[in-house]
């Protein structure tokens, strides 16, 4: 308690008026934290967060499907774009929050951001191996029992839809944590 009080005390009567002026004193901070309605504080953060996952995790998750969707349908698309999607994927999210503070700001825009890039490509390698593990039979299959060269082949979107909402699963719990980062 002795070593407690000491540190305080020196916090508190700093003999370098530079360091008061970059780190305040303990009895500030108190009469702040005192003034501070907790409730308050934890709905706005909760509100803020959940904001920002849930427009963040829409817009990923509306992206990914699509492109997801597209590389499935156009192979040749995908290969082209294919190394670069792969570097994008490879850099680490969290290292793209200093650079969309830049960009965005310190508000809600920045976490969305961070929470929509995180969410594409989770659901992008997801959906494109959905549609890449569709059966090819069952794409190509007449549904009147036809020639299927005739006949109305069906798409595989639809089949790949497990894949896409195990990514969708999986994003969730990423689109959540990147959003607990201060504002």
């Amino acid at each position: 308690m002795i070593v407690l009080a000491a540190l305080l005390a020196l916090w508190q009567f700093a003999p370098s008026p530079a360091l008061r002026f970059w780190i305040s004193g303990p009895v500030r901070h108190s009469g702040a934290a005192v003034e501070l309605d907790p409730r308050r504080v934890a709905v706005e953060n909760l509100e803020a967060t959940l904001a920002a996952m849930a427009l963040g995790y829409a817009i990923g998750t509306g992206f990914g499907i699509g492109l997801g969707l597209l590389f499935g349908f156009l192979p040749r698309l995908h290969r082209v774009l294919s190394p670069y999607i792969s570097a994008l994927y490879a850099l680490p999210k969290i290292a793209l929050a200093p650079l969309f503070v830049i960009l965005f700001g310190i508000g809600i825009e920045s976490k969305v951001a961070l929470v929509s890039i995180t969410v594409f490509f989770l659901v992008l390698t997801s959906t494109l191996d959905g549609v890449r593990n569709v059966d090819r039979d069952w794409c190509g299959a007449d549904p009147y029992g036809g020639d299927a060269r005739r006949g109305h082949p069906k798409s595989p979107g639809p089949a790949a839809l497990p894949w896409i909402f195990t990514g969708m699963r999986i994003a969730v719990r990423y689109a959540f944590s990147n959003t607990r980062w201060p504002s």
